[in-house]
């Protein structure tokens, strides 16, 4: 699997980086902050970027750039990954991500497959993975939906886990638009984390925001990484 999705996802970036008709779709910059509630010395701050080039009109490439520092153990971790997207039409994708991620002086691998769906006010995002560690190799999996109500109000419900490492995050996020570009988001969940030499499990609260350009939704996808899921990292 992981030789398919590597050599899938590299096709994709080498054909976006020969096509004489590649266009940039779509981007976006996000910056957030979130911290356990029972200790707020346990706090990230991320920040992160995205393009998306279209090499056909059903395939388009997406790359990302992402950067994570925990206030805690004063540790970085920086993300660079890729996406190779096919669109089935305006509203259903289904991709192939890979990212490779340093932290601690150790690198990861995380690569799998994802899925987008649009049905009316409601969209779908979820994906399936595999993280290659220095210490162990690990399933990793994540769900989110979200629901788009009046006055550009939107609400959105998630789930990740990374059994090994273990990781698991679940929360509810509250968003607004103040423009089509735009959008400001707070966020509160329950964390667990037993990694990068910390072993808490706690509410968080998480607060940031967003800002797109191009297409409505910035990017297909959402970035993927190890370090972005852990709120107190």
């Amino acid at each position: 699997m992981y030789k398919s999705i590597i050599a899938l996802t590299s096709a994709i970036l080498f054909a976006a980086s020969t096509a004489n008709a590649i266009e940039l779709v779509g981007g976006s910059a996000r910056v957030d902050l979130s911290a356990f509630t029972g200790d707020t010395s346990f706090r990230r701050l991320g920040f992160e970027g995205s393009l998306e080039l279209e090499v056909s009109p059903l395939i388009n490439a997406q790359i990302d750039l992402g950067h994570n520092r925990a206030a805690y153990t004063g540790t970085n971790a920086t993300n660079f990954g890729a996406h190779a997207i096919y669109n089935f039409d305006a509203y259903n994708s289904f991709g192939a991500f890979v990212t490779r991620e340093k932290t601690l002086g150790q690198h990861m691998t995380f690569y799998g497959l994802e899925f987008g769906v649009e049905t009316g006010s409601i969209e779908y995002e979820g994906y399936l993975g595999r993280v290659n560690a220095t210490r162990d190799d690990t399933n990793a999996f994540g769900v989110s939906a979200r629901y788009l109500m009046m006055n550009g109000l939107g609400i959105t419900g998630s789930h990740a886990e990374v059994n090994r490492l273990g990781v698991t995050r679940t929360s509810v996020k509250l968003d607004r638009e103040l423009s089509t570009d735009i959008n400001l988001f707070v966020e509160a969940g329950i964390g667990k984390t037993n990694t990068y030499g910390v072993n808490e499990s706690s509410p968080f609260v998480g607060i940031g925001g967003k800002v797109n350009f191009g297409r409505e939704r910035g990017t297909t996808f959402d970035q993927r990484s190890i370090s972005k899921l852990i709120p107190g990292f």
